[in-house]
């Protein structure tokens, strides 16, 4: 089986109408709908048509290497203020921890489509759907309500609320000009603490093989600062990474004790996200749980990670080690990492 890190998401088309349907028609899924019937093509054709029309509506689909596992749909809610959240899996991928992950991970989206904007999230479930309570539960959602009425379980979940917010570096010049990609990260960083009201920005980032003037790390805090207009003691800047392993450990090491962080957004390109959950999520462990946002990135940054080898290098180099142990991740990339010995 893939992994689950690989995980990618795309908004739904209506080429994904069948897929979706033979979902819902499982009979698994059948029994834990309120209408428990089977759907037949034409109807949900007609109805999953009026989804993707509707501006208010948000349907995600969740794909690893090339295969649908998963949709999630938001919905705006007419009589309250907030989206009311439906998910449904790829049977054969039930049962490996896949729901709590689309849950998790299509709300950065959904944020950035929303401007980021604020939003309550709810969900109605039987209670005999005990499985997809836990995800929601493990995300963060909160019991509203039992209705005696309709047997339904209501949870809901206000989001976002964010200890720091991590922008992963990219690249820049010798005179510290922060390449696009940087710029892009940076940008949406500033953005997201802005509008979160987020205590924290962190930048990360050496001087580079050009041994240029300034840090990566400090390159990011005066666009911050400058251009974005952050106070500058809102950011924490770490110049010791000088890549992505070195970004999760060092962090994991003395930012995340120094600050208790409990719950961090990291932004990064979209084609670096994969590789940057696998390294962090090994890392943190559950000393902390991250939300993903990604920027578009260019195409040929996409053409360079298919070829990188530096996740399974960082597999070989990090073996018989625990999620979560910081210091024995430490001690590997001290002792072992070219970057760093």
């Amino acid at each position: 089986m893939a992994i689950m890190s690989d995980v990618t998401y795309r908004t739904a088309v209506f080429s994904d109408s069948e897929n979706i349907r033979s979902w819902r028609n499982d009979p698994v899924a059948r029994s834990f709908f309120r209408d428990s019937s089977i759907v037949d093509e034409e109807s949900h054709n007609k109805w999953f048509t009026a989804c993707l029309a509707d501006t208010n509506a948000h349907l995600f689909i969740a794909e690893i290497a090339g295969e649908a596992v998963g949709v999630v749909r938001y919905q705006l809610r007419t009589a309250e203020k907030g989206y009311d959240v439906s998910i449904n899996l790829n049977p054969t991928w039930r049962g490996v921890g896949l729901g709590k992950m689309l849950l998790k991970d299509t709300l950065p989206p959904l944020a950035q489509r929303l401007n980021y904007d604020r939003f309550e999230l709810h969900a109605a479930i039987l209670p005999s759907n005990i499985a997809s309570i836990k995800s929601f539960r493990n995300v963060g959602y909160e019991l509203k309500s039992s209705s005696k009425c309709d047997e339904m379980i209501e949870l809901i979940y206000k989001w976002p609320q964010f200890d720091a917010v991590i922008c992963l570096a990219n690249d820049f010049d010798s005179d510290g000009e922060l390449n696009k990609e940087s710029k892009l990260r940076l940008d949406a960083a500033v953005c997201i603490v802005k509008s979160y009201e987020v205590p924290r920005l962190v930048t990360t980032g050496w001087s580079g093989a050009l041994s240029s003037r300034v840090s990566l790390a400090n390159a990011m805090a005066t666009r911050a600062v400058g251009v974005c207009g952050l106070e500058a003691d809102m950011i924490y800047r770490d110049e010791r990474p000088r890549d992505t392993v070195g970004e999760a450990i060092y962090l994991a090491k003395d930012a995340l004790p120094a600050f208790a962080w409990k719950k961090v957004a990291v932004v990064t390109g979209d084609w670096h996200v994969a590789r940057a959950r696998h390294v962090f999520s090994r890392v943190f462990g559950d000393l902390c749980s991250i939300d993903w946002f990604a920027v578009t990135s260019e195409p040929a940054y996409w053409e360079s990670e298919a070829q990188n080898s530096s996740r399974m290098k960082f597999d070989q180099m990090v073996h018989g080690i625990a999620p979560g142990d910081v210091s024995g991740f430490f001690a590997k990339m001290i002792s072992q990492h070219p970057l760093y010995m």
